[in-house]
């Protein structure tokens, strides 16, 4: 297949997803920009516990699209526990969206392909969800808040209380004691963020370090970026 008919064929999925995104998602996604190959999708999830956030994907094609897998991740932090590595030639740019937003609404813990996003109590996950949106610390890392989620969360009391704030330092303190139980007075035990504000981490690596692909119930498979 030459450059010029994968580049049609990419050209014909564009096309596609343009006319078809807002009816094919229920008007859960729209697209934000295209440049060249590269196209860049609102998600605005209307059910599971992002419902109500706004996340930007990023799909960047290669010349070699569909053969080649896209180069798709997400530039607004997300708790989610799923990602593998896979792709098929015969998903499209409209297969992807879909995915995405199938996998954001069904989490699936038994198999948690990366830490920040595993749970030993899946009860745990509205929580921890909330406090990422809300721009709270979760495991000791904390992220910029989803505008859009805060605002709908204020208008309907949904924010994170202080009870749940002080749970997440509660959290830190037995894991410190544990740490010097099992290992005793002496050693250099990793300082906790308690008594000072936690520090927004703006570091780029963190939106863009680590592109891996997530997986959908039909086995279609994309990038997405890992808060590791």
């Amino acid at each position: 297949m030459t450059c010029s008919a994968i580049r049609r064929t990419f050209m014909k999925d564009l096309q596609h997803l343009c006319r078809t995104i807002d009816a094919s998602t229920d008007g859960q996604a729209s697209i934000v920009r295209i440049d060249e190959m590269t196209v860049k999708v609102l998600l605005r999830p209307k059910s599971g516990y992002n419902a109500h956030g706004e996340f930007l994907l990023t799909i960047k094609c290669c010349p070699t699209y569909p053969k080649a897998c896209p180069d798709v991740s997400f530039d607004s932090p997300i708790f989610h526990p799923n990602i593998d590595p896979e792709w098929r030639s015969c998903y499209c740019l409209m297969d992807l969206v879909k995915a995405v937003l199938y996998v954001i609404d069904r989490p699936a813990f038994d198999s948690p392909n990366n830490r920040f996003g595993a749970l030993k109590d899946p009860a745990q996950l509205s929580t921890n969800t909330a406090r990422v949106l809300a721009g709270l610390p979760v495991k000791g890392r904390r992220f910029p808040p989803n505008r859009a989620w805060l605002q709908w969360a204020r208008a309907n009391g949904c924010l994170p209380t202080r009870e749940e704030e002080m749970e997440e330092v509660e959290e830190e303190l037995r894991k410190r004691e544990d740490l010097v139980q099992n290992w005793g007075d002496g050693v250099n035990v990793p300082a906790t963020n308690m008594g000072s504000e936690d520090k927004v981490n703006r570091d780029s690596n963190c939106v863009n370090k680590s592109c891996k692909i997530l997986q959908w119930k039909c086995a279609i498979k994309y990038r997405y970026f890992t808060l590791l």
